[in-house]
């Protein structure tokens, strides 16, 4: 008799663990599904995807050192606006951009604002993803291919890039992303040749990355506001070589949003 309660009371213990389990497991769920959807994405370095057709963009960004006169406490300020055309998925997709980068004002700066600034160009494609569960891309673009102001003494870089995304997790409320590329100017101050790449983490409104591109490090993390989603706020260290005591400060908003069908 006590073996068949033995038995008896083993089964119900089981059967409530199982139920403890079910409900913790459908909490975790819920409140997953509350969340805002995971969006990695490494930054400061080009990516495999674009802007496709009725996709437009802007962003602005501050730093407290200028990569051009590289002295410390000379900011420096810029804001890009694009849009896409094309279809990725099926075709190709075109990402033009207008980067302005001279935000000078009369309150800062030497007044002058938009009087440097450059054109840049990204075809892109969508390809199945050969490391992660999720999607690719890559892309073959031209920054400042044409340009004005002290631009017109920036090389041209060709780049080529590839990206992947992907979820992990039980419920995948994690999103990964990789980027590698090279490209002919993002070196010794943009002017030689040389890889980039990165890593990124998020779940729901935080993105984390870790990028290089030349001979700068980039540790960067970004914010999603719930009652904003078209809008991301991210702040990036970058550091020459892993000297962090030399590095530079960058706060960028960017905001992205869509049109017609």
């Amino acid at each position: 008799m006590f073996a068949v309660r033995f038995v008896f009371a083993a089964v119900l213990m089981s059967i409530n663990t199982a139920a403890v389990a079910e409900t913790l497991d459908h909490r975790q769920l819920l409140g997953i599904l509350s969340e805002r959807e995971a969006q990695p994405s490494v930054i400061a370095v080009a990516s495999g995807f674009g802007a496709s057709s009725g996709q437009l963009f802007a962003a602005i960004s501050y730093t407290d050192r200028d990569q051009q006169t590289k002295r410390d406490g000379d900011d420096d300020g810029s804001i890009a606006l694009g849009f896409g055309v094309g279809d990725p998925r099926e075709n190709v997709g075109i990402e033009l951009a207008v980067g302005i980068t001279s935000v000078s004002s009369p309150w800062w700066g030497d007044g002058k604002f938009g009087d440097e600034g450059n054109i840049n160009l990204k075809i892109h494609r969508h390809f199945t993803p050969r490391i992660l569960n999720g999607i690719s891309s890559a892309s073959l673009g031209v920054s400042n291919l044409w340009g004005w102001g002290g631009t017109k003494e920036i090389p041209q870089n060709l780049y080529l890039a590839y990206t992947e995304q992907g979820y992990f997790g039980r419920f995948n409320e994690y999103g990964t992303s990789i980027t590698a590329g090279y490209g002919t100017s993002v070196a010794n101050g943009e002017s030689k040749s040389g890889f980039f790449g990165g890593i990124a983490v998020a779940r729901s409104q935080i993105n984390t990355s870790i990028s290089f591109i030349g001979d700068e490090i980039y540790y960067s993390g970004s914010f999603y506001p719930m009652t904003l989603p078209n809008v991301s706020i991210t702040y990036s260290r970058a550091v020459p070589s892993g000297n962090i005591s030399s590095g530079r400060n960058i706060l960028s908003l960017g905001y992205t949003f869509g049109i017609g069908g």
